[in-house]
């Protein structure tokens, strides 16, 4: 088959450089032709992708991608001037991409890394023709360190917005940019959502808007529905905010030392003095030799409710002592993707819910591990070999290949 990946922006921490170049290996072993399509540096990005016009291929895909709404001047979708079907790759959640996704392409198709964006991409865009599931593949750093050797206790690897923010943010009605203006009811709406998703922290936000409207006697019609569901991102970026300040609070709290990686750490308010390092934000790869020089990985992604995220399965390749998000069904049956293989209960995995008394207590247990005389050797070996048996860019370009075929 002949394959066209493109780059066309940065993801956050250059990751998409890493996963263009991965998936492209594994197809290119697999006997297949790819074509790379990078526009990120070029001086003249029309005449690059003008030369794509016309040309046939089996597939192109891109991650969280802006493409679709790129026109012709003559007319017409660009992506639909290239002979191939189009893959998304959605690496958030899809209300964050609505003005991408309900483009009408003639082949639009969008691979997920969570059941419930699968579910939500089946009930409310009906112009995607086909969707799968495949979780990003972890990363291992390029340099093994013993873990009696690595000078890391916590790894803290995401980025940071000061909770106050946030919290403007809700009770103002206005987006990050201030490109967003929520009217009243659309306010009261949002801070029902985040309610609900506290209180029951299982809870998808569109799970959570849909008993909003039911509790006011309300229903949207599927294209309101999408919509209004993208202007409350303002509620994913509070919880999200709100949950990874509180993390950080409790792991200090407990008298971990903790190291935040990621852009905007500078300004947390930091309490605990030198038991908390910052790191500025850097490459994909960096952070996973990070994670290779750490004890323990903190992963908090509350947007994430069935499924695990590769900051999750990168610390246990690389071996560290996993504190996540209980985003895992264990048993699932007629899933999109069976996430129950990386749902690992050992002594070098904690996990927790959004509530306070489990983050807490999480906090405090994987100090407790840190601590102690006991490295895990068994445990850590065991999530190593269950993550490489099950999950690698191999078998994703493997599982993506199949789709395609189908």
């Amino acid at each position: 088959m002949k394959i066209l990946l493109f780059q066309i922006r940065y993801l956050c921490h250059k990751s998409n450089e890493l996963f263009v170049d991965n998936l492209a290996e594994e197809f290119e072993k697999l006997g297949h032709e790819v074509t790379k399509c990078n526009i990120i540096d070029s001086k003249d990005m029309e005449s690059v992708l003008n030369a794509l016009v016309g040309l046939h291929f089996d597939a192109m895909i891109d991650f969280n991608s802006v493409h679709p709404s790129t026109e012709m001047e003559e007319g017409g979708y660009f992506l639909d001037k290239i002979d191939a079907p189009f893959y998304n790759y959605i690496v958030d959640h899809p209300l964050f991409h609505h003005d991408f996704l309900n483009i009408p392409l003639k082949n639009y198709n969008v691979i997920c890394i969570d059941n419930n964006h699968y579910n939500y991409l089946d009930n409310y865009y009906s112009n995607i023709k086909k969707k799968f599931v495949q979780a990003l593949p972890p990363t291992k750093g390029m340099i093994d360190c013993e873990y009696e050797k690595r000078n890391m206790d916590i790894l803290y690897p995401v980025s940071y917005m000061p909770f106050k923010k946030a919290e403007k943010m809700l009770l103002e009605g206005t987006s990050v940019k201030g490109q967003i203006k929520l009217n009243d009811m659309e306010m009261r709406w949002a801070k029902d959502v985040v309610d609900i998703m506290l209180n029951n922290p299982s809870t998808a936000i569109e799970d959570a808007f849909t008993q909003v409207l039911k509790d006011s006697g309300l229903e949207l019609e599927k294209e309101d529905f999408k919509m209004a569901l993208t202007r409350l991102h303002i509620s994913d970026i509070y919880l999200r905010c709100y949950l990874r300040e509180k993390m950080l609070d409790y792991l200090l709290e407990a008298g971990n030392r903790v190291t935040a990686c990621g852009k905007d750490w500078e300004l947390y308010d930091n309490k605990a003095g030198k038991l908390l390092e910052i790191y500025p934000d850097v490459s994909y790869t960096t952070a996973m030799q990070y994670m290779q020089n750490s004890k323990a990985v903190v992963n908090v992604t509350p947007g994430f409710k069935w499924a695990i995220h590769d900051r999750a399965t990168s610390a246990m390749l690389n071996e560290a002592l996993l504190l996540s998000d209980n985003s895992i069904i264990e048993k699932e049956t007629n899933a999109p993707y069976d996430f129950s293989p990386f749902k690992i209960k050992n002594d070098a995995t904690i996990w927790f819910d959004y509530k306070k008394d489990s983050m807490k207590e999480a906090a405090h247990l994987i100090k407790e591990k840190i601590d102690s005389k006991d490295i895990f050797v068994t445990a850590r070996k065991e999530n190593k070999k269950r993550i490489e048996e099950n999950l690698s860019w191999e078998i994703a370009a493997k599982n993506i290949l199949k789709h395609i075929e189908e």
